[in-house]
């Protein structure tokens, strides 16, 4: 695995380079300390996405079973959000998804929200958004990705 970067964009073998990605991306000044892979319960790791990075506010649906999974705290924003869908540069909709993390100094809470994704398609690599997050404990957040 690793980033290959051809026509100005990254490319990796799979969903563990979402990780390295959004680490390289990160331009804030606030760390990733935590990552997470998403995955629907049906088992399925690719996902259309519907994005309001303003609102803070992200939505997978499996494309596999057709359910919906609000990402992190989403759904507390979603009214307020407009929502566009994802899609590659290549035409692609399927993604494949992280969700990472920044937390206070001293502390578990979260403090940003990064979201990468990983082109299902052309292998694409980039990330999809970042917000600010208040969202408490680092792991029942990631528990909600």
């Amino acid at each position: 695995m690793g980033l290959r970067e051809r026509d100005g964009w990254n490319y990796g073998d799979g969903p563990d380079d979402i990780r390295p990605a959004l680490v390289a991306w990160i331009g804030n000044g606030y760390p990733l300390h935590h990552f997470r892979l998403c995955g629907c319960r049906c088992g399925n790791a690719v996902f259309l996405l519907d994005l309001d990075d303003a609102s803070g506010v992200a939505v997978r649906t499996c494309t596999s079973c057709g359910v919906r999974h609000f990402i992190a705290d989403s759904e507390e924003y979603v009214e307020e959000a407009e929502l566009e869908r994802g899609e590659c540069p290549c035409g692609s909709k399927s993604l494949q998804l992280g969700v990472g993390v920044s937390l206070y100094e001293g502390s578990d809470d979260v403090k940003w929200l990064y979201l990468g994704g990983r082109c299902a398609t052309c292998g694409m690599v980039a990330a999809w958004g970042d917000w600010r997050c208040d969202a408490g404990n680092y792991l029942g957040l990631l528990d909600r990705v």
